[in-house]
């Protein structure tokens, strides 16, 4: 049996190892602006992911400065209640002789320059003829442009002279 010069070209991609017959491309002007979609596309997907990496770093941010506000207010209570000891115990005058320090001077500029102390108490109580006192020192601190961070802390103490 003979086969013609048809039949041979329809089976000369069986030939070359391929099962299918070959793929024509479409025509040009099927195509246009296919390329400004995708264009469009990837630019809105990454303008999206930029927004998003913003609002992740400003809220980041906002908790850095409370974290390091409640770190100031620790220690701004922290030192009046050394301040509160030290007149205890230094001065022996107990709690009567106690008073605040004067506004922020007392505090290092750099670090606790936007600190004061709220509040600073003292109590003593005598139990089996000791003297005990009991300090309570709170610190407040304020931040950002319209002190829109604050931060409070209470540090309580209780000694015997």
């Amino acid at each position: 049996m003979r086969r013609d010069a048809a039949t041979d070209a329809e089976w000369a991609p069986c030939r070359r190892g391929k099962n299918r017959p070959a793929v024509t491309a479409l025509p040009r002007r099927n195509q246009a602006g296919f390329s400004i979609v995708i264009a469009i596309f990837i630019l809105v997907v990454m303008s999206l992911l930029a927004a998003t990496m913003l609002r992740v770093q400003e809220a980041d941010s906002a908790g850095t400065a409370q974290d390091t506000l409640n770190l100031r207010a620790f220690y701004a209570a922290e030192s009046g209640a050394q301040f509160a000891m030290n007149r205890l115990y230094l001065d022996a005058t107990g709690c009567a002789g106690l008073g605040l320090p004067n506004g922020t001077a007392a505090w290092d500029e750099n670090f606790l320059a936007q600190c004061r102390i709220s509040a600073l108490n003292c109590q003593s109580e005598t139990v089996s003829g000791m003297t005990f006192y009991h300090v309570r020192s709170t610190a407040e601190c304020r931040s950002g442009a319209d002190e829109q961070f604050v931060a409070s802390r209470t540090i309580e103490v209780k000694a015997r002279p």
